[in-house]
């Protein structure tokens, strides 16, 4: 893991682009940043790759938990799950996982902005 990539990254981050002021942040969820840093974490706490490591983004937690579980017959005892900021930020975490980790996507196809957006892996 190269910490000075990450440190430049986060410092450019997109959503910190977009953002002039610190917007009210939904209660119970993180920032980009700080979820970025536990996804980072937690792989390196488990000695594993990124690559065999799914991330995606969901409305429904448990609904999602539960596909990966009972339909597509995963392992989900490895999951982990935060509720970020906004749509927009969950996108560009996994975007960077995905892109420049290598990990799996596996993002819902209907999310709704309105509603809270969860970012998670296992």
């Amino acid at each position: 893991m190269n910490i000075k990539k990450l440190k430049a990254y986060v410092r450019t981050a997109p959503w910190r682009r977009r953002q002039r002021s610190a917007p009210a942040r939904p209660k119970g969820s993180m920032s980009g940043e700080n979820i970025i840093a536990a996804i980072i974490l937690r792989v390196t706490e488990t000695n594993t790759s990124y690559t065999s490591w799914h991330i995606g983004l969901t409305n429904d937690p448990d609904k999602s938990k539960a596909y990966w579980n009972e339909i597509e017959k995963e392992n989900v005892d490895s999951w982990n799950q935060w509720e970020a900021v906004s749509l927009s930020d969950a996108r560009d975490i996994e975007s960077y996982f995905v892109n420049e980790k290598r990990m799996d996507g596996a993002t819902d196809e209907a999310l709704s902005p309105g509603k809270p957006v969860f970012v998670y892996i296992f």
